[in-house]
């Protein structure tokens, strides 16, 4: 059942802005005598692996929301549901974990993907425990550095509870476990609140059911606890979640497609305020999608929710969306084939400016 399941996860899940910078936009690869007004740059991103009617993929590519598109160095093996930050401007994209299958097992390496030389370099400090399929969320710590919190998964045979945390310490790269969650579960949403710089984690499926409840976990304390009366009314999981601000500034969570217990892809949006207290409100229906969506991947492109791809009634998807206001609008330009189940990551579009 998990490894069936897993074909149609969508993991990643993006964080209120990138670390210190303003929804939409992240900190510019610049790393010495960088003017101020460009420590914060717009968003691109990098497009690993996933699937399409030939089959899983390992290729890669760049976009961004103003029609640019580069194909980078190929991953090194076909990837499904891997997790991926930009770990700063000496380190680069971090990939890590996911299905292999080429070889039909879940990957516990990592590799770093370094853009001048557009290479793929194989990092040697592996995931505690193998992991695909759940949510990686990169967090910016007041230090500065950042870090990759990767929230359950599945092993290949169960989903599993494990956080695992990759964490930048000057040069290096650093595993440590965090705080269980409360329920094994995978094909969730998580994303990092804003207001209480801590992790929600909601939805997602066991080895046996659709899971509807949230827990938060907290980053200082490395605790976790059940939001008590949060419960999400439908059956989802594999959908994708982003936070963002809406015209009136209010901040919300979307969640966009996902599947119901019987594999059936939905249109449908949901969104959850998130008060000044950090409390998140209960999902209410937003504006359909323009199509039914799983497994789908994206960034919030200028802090809006931004679909790209997955998988829909009609089949694989290419095109991709974003929220004006109350309406989708498409985009004139496509992904050049679907990326169902792949990776986005998020990272600043000035990188091939200090090479």
């Amino acid at each position: 059942m998990l490894l069936y399941a897993l074909f149609f996860i969508s993991l990643i899940s993006k964080i209120s802005g990138e670390g210190n910078c303003p929804m939409g936009q992240i900190e510019s690869a610049c790393v010495n005598d960088c003017e101020e007004n460009t420590r914060c740059v717009d968003l691109m991103a990098l497009l690993v692996g996933g699937s399409n009617l030939a089959g899983w993929r390992n290729d890669a590519e760049l976009i961004n929301d103003k029609n640019f598109t580069k194909k980078i160095a190929d991953f090194p093996y076909t990837i499904d549901a891997p997790y991926g930050f930009w770990s700063g401007p000496t380190g680069g994209v971090v990939v890590c974990g996911g299905k292999n299958w080429d070889e039909d097992i879940t990957e516990t390496r990592c590799w770093r993907y370094l853009h001048c030389t557009d290479t793929w370099t194989q990092l040697y400090t592996d995931l505690p425990v193998p992991s695909s399929g759940g949510v990686g969320v990169p967090v910016q710590y007041s230090s500065g550095e950042w870090g990759l919190w990767i929230l359950g998964g599945g092993n290949g045979v169960d989903a599993i509870d494990n956080v695992q945390i990759l964490s930048t310490e000057g040069e290096n790269l650093v595993w440590s476990e965090g705080p269980r969650l409360l329920n094994s579960r995978y094909g969730h949403c998580a994303f990092l609140n804003p207001v209480t710089q801590q992790i929600h984690v909601f939805g997602g499926r066991d080895n046996q059911n659709i899971l509807k409840s949230m827990e938060i976990l907290n980053i200082e304390a490395a605790t976790s606890q059940v939001v008590e009366d949060w419960n999400f009314a439908e059956n989802r999981w594999g959908a994708l979640c982003q936070t963002y601000q809406d015209s009136q500034g209010q901040m919300k969570v979307g969640l966009m497609g996902g599947m119901d217990s019987f594999f059936i892809p939905h249109s449908s949006f949901y969104t959850m305020d998130i008060g000044i207290d950090g409390e998140v409100s209960l999902p209410v229906p937003g504006p359909t999608l323009p199509w039914s969506s799983a497994g789908s991947i994206g960034v919030a492109f200028q802090g809006k929710p931004t679909l790209v791809g997955g998988f829909s009634l009609a089949g694989y998807k290419h095109g991709i969306t974003n929220l004006e206001k109350d309406s989708w609008f498409t985009w004139s330009s496509d992904i050049s084939s679907s990326r169902v189940s792949g990776l986005a990551v998020a990272l600043p579009d000035d990188i091939f400016m200090y090479c």
